[in-house]
């Protein structure tokens, strides 16, 4: 079922996305005195209040058992829950395999692209794959740098 969820100024509801079986989910609570962002995971819901400078936590269906994971010495803007399951699918590394077949350096691009590099005193070759030595190097030194 896909709920939206809504702060107010005292209260926090769940909605369905078509305005229909709308819930006052926490209400009155004292540590539910300014709400002003929100996050959802799993089987809770996470808010900011500004008036306890804190980041809390509840049972998204009934409100329950909340308690104040954080307390900040501000008041938190904003609050977003990160984990690998909400994170975007991986596209496939063409640097994973074999190094990209560059023998030194593999640069991931965009789109799943990637090119090979060289380190320090090395160009790459025609073949764009492999780093070879160079015949000339130029130093630059100064009193306090080598280039």
């Amino acid at each position: 079922q896909d709920l939206i969820n809504v702060l107010k100024s005292d209260s926090i509801h769940s909605v369905n996305y078509d305005g229909s079986d709308h819930k006052i989910v926490l209400k009155g609570h004292d540590l539910l005195s300014h709400p002003f962002a929100i996050s959802l995971y799993g089987i809770h819901i996470y808010w900011t209040d500004w008036r306890s400078n804190s980041v809390l936590r509840a049972d998204k269906r009934t409100g329950a058992s909340v308690t104040a994971l954080q307390r900040t010495l501000t008041q938190p803007f904003d609050i977003q829950v990160l984990h690998p399951s909400r994170q975007p699918k991986a596209k496939i590394n063409p640097c994973g395999v074999n190094n990209g077949n560059c023998s030194h350096l593999c640069l991931l691009g965009l789109n799943s692209t990637r090119s090979c590099a060289c380190p320090h005193l090395m160009r790459l070759n025609e073949d764009a794959k492999t780093c070879v030595d160079n015949d000339v190097v130029l130093l630059l030194v100064r009193s306090n740098e080598i280039r």
